[in-house]
């Protein structure tokens, strides 16, 4: 089975896509599975996060950024946008549109990454103790109930 031909021939990101980004391909690297303990370093070394989805139920990836202060630019589905106010968002059956998001992209300095990541770990912090008080409300509500 060519599974290059069965995966990529008939997506919008396909092979003919892919060899549309050759001039820019050394800035990219597609690492497949990553073992979980290898994410919080490489969601901290990027300039961005990118999720091309064409479906998420709730993205893992998108809150391991926010908790991270990494930047995304993500398709623009529903739960994104639930998920993540302030990422840039693309049509992700318009490669031409995430292209462009690319290309506008500004990487943030430095210090404004060190500023912006301590203050998405306060908030991971406090999105984290807001869940439990409110799943301990719900476990407290349901043994109440019996």
């Amino acid at each position: 089975m060519d599974m290059e031909k069965d995966v990529f021939a008939e997506q919008p990101y396909g092979k003919a896509a892919l060899q549309k980004l050759a001039p820019v391909q050394e800035n990219f690297r597609l690492l497949g599975l990553i073992p979980l303990e290898h994410i919080p370093a490489l969601m901290r070394s990027c300039s961005a996060m990118i999720n091309p989805s064409f479906f998420e139920g709730w993205s893992t990836t998108v809150e391991e950024a926010k908790s991270l202060g990494t930047r995304m630019l993500l398709s623009d589905l529903r739960v994104h946008r639930e998920q993540c106010h302030d990422a840039l968002f693309f049509d992700p059956t318009k490669p031409d549109a995430l292209a462009e998001l690319m290309a506008d992209f500004v990487p943030l300095s430095e210090s404004d990454r060190t500023i912006i990541a301590e203050s998405a770990a306060e908030q991971a912090s406090e999105r984290t103790r807001l869940f439990a008080q409110e799943f301990c409300k719900l476990v407290t509500q349901v043994v109440e109930s019996k």
